[in-house]
């Protein structure tokens, strides 16, 4: 948990935000293997569309933010 926090603090705001999401998408990995609960398709599906959403926006962010570096650079 330390670790966790410890990172949170070096991400921007978009980033900490949306690295959220994937907390309760590890729990459920951690369950299954650790716990032996047993993944249902919906869980996999919603594992799925968690990570695709955090790519997303992960590669957006980063696109939307070496764009505004191009921008200040051409502009001075």
């Amino acid at each position: 948990m330390v670790l966790f926090l410890n990172v949170l603090t070096r991400l921007d705001a978009t980033q900490a935000a949306v690295s959220n999401y994937l907390i309760p998408f590890f729990g459920v990995i951690v369950a299954a293997i650790v716990l032996h609960e047993r993944l249902t398709k919906f869980m996999v599906l919603g594992g799925i569309l968690v990570l695709a959403s955090t790519l997303l926006v992960t590669v957006y962010d980063e696109q939307q933010r070496a764009q505004e570096a191009r921008a200040a650079m051409l502009g001075n």
